[in-house]
């Protein structure tokens, strides 16, 4: 009787991870399709942009771990707030850059234009960079 509650709860655990993961995906694929469509990306269909979506989520995963411990590596000897955020935003838009030139590059069906990554990694850092500021955590601690 108490393996099958275990069962369950694994299970349950499980599909609510799932859903979670499904969450953050399908929003990272909305928010490119409105900012694809604003800045006039072209893309074959929706599944080539879905790929791309997850390619550059998953890519971008393992990249920003590195970048992230460069981040706080270099932001926790400053201490005037506004250099931390420069330099969380300018290493926070190289690993974005490297993610969209790198996935833009395989694919042949999303072309992009090399102003059109500039202007995106831009925008993921800037976003990036203000929902997660290394300076503040590192002040918090």
């Amino acid at each position: 009787m108490k393996l099958n509650e275990k069962m369950k709860d694994i299970i349950g655990i499980t599909i609510f991870a799932v859903f979670i993961f499904a969450f953050i995906i399908g929003f990272y694929f909305l928010g490119f399709v409105g900012i694809f469509k604003f800045i006039g990306v072209e893309y074959d269909s929706l599944w080539s942009l879905a790929i791309f979506v997850i390619s550059v989520f998953v890519i971008g995963f393992f990249v920003e771990i590195i970048f992230d411990a460069l981040t706080v590596i270099a932001v926790e000897k400053v201490d005037d707030y506004f250099t931390a955020f420069i330099i969380q935003f300018l290493f926070l838009f190289i690993s974005e850059w490297i993610v969209l030139v790198a996935v833009e590059s395989v694919m042949e069906s999303v072309i992009i234009s090399e102003k059109t990554i500039v202007v995106l990694a831009v925008i993921m850092a800037l976003l990036g960079t203000l929902f997660d500021n290394k300076k503040t955590k590192l002040n918090e601690v």
